[in-house]
Parts: structure tokens; sequence; C-alpha cells
């Protein structure tokens, strides 16, 4: 299961049951507000339970609500740097609180990539409208994640092909639709 979490959070919240008299003191990340706090619980608890079982049969059902998250998938959204931001430096906390192995590190680092590619790019097109947000986050990330500095110059060349991709990715969407 551990396995699994750390290539794709299987779980969700909402839809699950522990021991809590075994594993109660297990808390989410404080730090990460909106993205990947459960991410790091679920890997936390995966990888000190004696036995995981789940199914994948359909338990639940999303009706209208607020999702924290949901908001931030927006471009425009003021939010969405943060969410990349909490993304980047929870893959930063799994490296750093977990004994991973080298395939799981290369899933992590490759995930990390392509977050961070992402993340400047929003930090690119957004700096004119969300000033304020955009140095936060920017400050935030450098005082947390390692290789922020090894990872600008890639990222930012990437830019235009990431842009290109996004714009294709976009318009396929609306052709599906």
């Amino acid at each position: 299961m551990f396995n699994a979490i750390v290539r794709e959070c299987v779980p969700h919240t909402s839809q699950v049951v522990f021991g809590a008299k075994a594993h109660g003191g297990i808390r989410f990340e404080t730090q990460l507000k909106r993205a990947g706090e459960d991410m790091v619980f679920w890997l936390t608890l995966a990888g000190r339970a004696k036995l995981v079982a789940y199914s994948l049969a359909i338990m639940g059902q999303r009706g209208v609500g607020v999702s924290i998250y949901q908001e931030t998938l927006a471009w425009d959204s003021p939010n969405s740097v943060s969410r990349l931001a909490d993304e980047l430096l929870m893959r930063e906390i799994i490296r750093n609180k977990f004994d991973l192995d080298k395939t799981q590190l290369a899933a992590l680092s490759g995930d990390q990539r392509d977050v961070f590619q992402h993340y400047v790019f929003l930090c690119l097109r957004n700096a004119r409208r969300q000033p304020r947000q955009i140095l936060a986050s920017l400050r935030r990330v450098m005082r947390e994640y390692a290789d922020f500095w090894r990872a600008v110059p890639g990222a930012v060349a990437g830019v235009p092909g990431y842009k290109r991709r996004m714009k294709l990715e976009h318009a396929a969407e609306g052709a599906a639709a």
C-alpha cells in the first residue's frame, strides 16, 4: 500500500476507516494547507500498519460543497500557486520523513520536477496580477525546497514547451466535452 500511495494517493480521506487506538497519534502536516497533507498522513499510516485492506468499489459520492483543493485548480485562482507550493513541499516532507527505495525516490523526483515546472509557469503567468501571493509563495518554497535553485534554470527554460502542452491539453478537454 505504501508503494501505491507514493505513486498516487489512493485513499480519499472521507472514505477511510482506521484503528484510532493503534494509530490515533498520527496527525496531518499542518504546514500543508491546500494539498498533500492527506498523502503524508496515509503514508505514515501505511508505513506503521500491520495490515491494510482496500476496495476499488465506489464507496461514496461527492455532493455539493466546498473543496479548498478544487478551487485552486484554475490557473487564475489566487490560491493555485500556494497549492503547487504545498505539492512541492509535500514531496520534500516525504523524501525526508520516509526511508524510500530507489524506485520510490525516482517516482517522487519525477513528480516533483513536473510540479515545479507547473509552479514556475504559474508564478511567471500570475506575477503581475498576484504579486503578493507569488512573492510569499516563492519565499516559502525557497526556504523549504532544498533543490529550488538547481531546479529553476530547467523549469524556466521549459516554460514555453509547458505552455504549449497545457494549451493542447486544454483544447483536447474542450473538444471532448
